[in-house]
């Protein structure tokens, strides 16, 4: 998962999973985000921190 957002330009900080989805805490072009993502790793939400 961390080779695949990493090639989508995420520098991934932290990974937590929790009630069946995946929570990702990343940088990309300098900005904090959070990804909610479903089981076959497609990015289902970004927040931005």
């Amino acid at each position: 998962m961390r080779d695949t957002l990493a090639a989508s330009g995420y520098d991934v900080h932290h990974v937590d999973s929790e009630d069946g989805k995946i929570e990702v805490y990343a940088m990309k072009n300098g900005r904090k985000l959070s990804l909610c993502l479903d089981d076959a790793l497609n990015i289902m939400k970004t927040k931005e921190d």
